[in-house]
């Protein structure tokens, strides 16, 4: 599964915001725990959709219209948290995960870690 439906059903849990955006009010303490809600919804959605129909509309509007066999959306929202990564955020957000991991291990097993 990949990241970015994961975040954006965190942020819909914790970010009023966001709710309010979507017109979807969680009650205090409730949260979405089916991460694979935005999947499944985008699969509903794709069985829904008809393409051929959505090219008619399109080719109706307008003569001047070229490469009717595509059809082009436009997204309003978008993840703007999401940054360029880079060889040194890769390597440094590596080593911070692995010293985290490492951390939990001797914690488990209650041992200091000396550094």
């Amino acid at each position: 599964m990949l990241l970015v439906p994961i975040r954006s059903i965190e942020q819909l849990n914790g970010n009023f915001n966001y709710q309010m955006f979507y017109d979807f009010l969680l009650s205090p303490g409730q949260q979405i725990t089916n991460y694979k809600i935005v999947s499944q919804i985008r699969c509903e959605l794709a069985d829904k959709l008809d393409i051929g129909k959505i090219q008619e509309t399109l080719a109706s509007t307008g003569s001047h219209m070229k490469e009717l066999d595509k059809a082009t959306t436009y997204a309003t929202c978008y993840e703007s948290s999401v940054r360029y990564p880079t060889n040194q955020k890769s390597l440094w957000e590596a080593v911070d995960w692995s010293y985290y991991q490492m951390k939990l291990i001797c914690k488990y097993v209650k041992q200091m870690l000396n550094l």
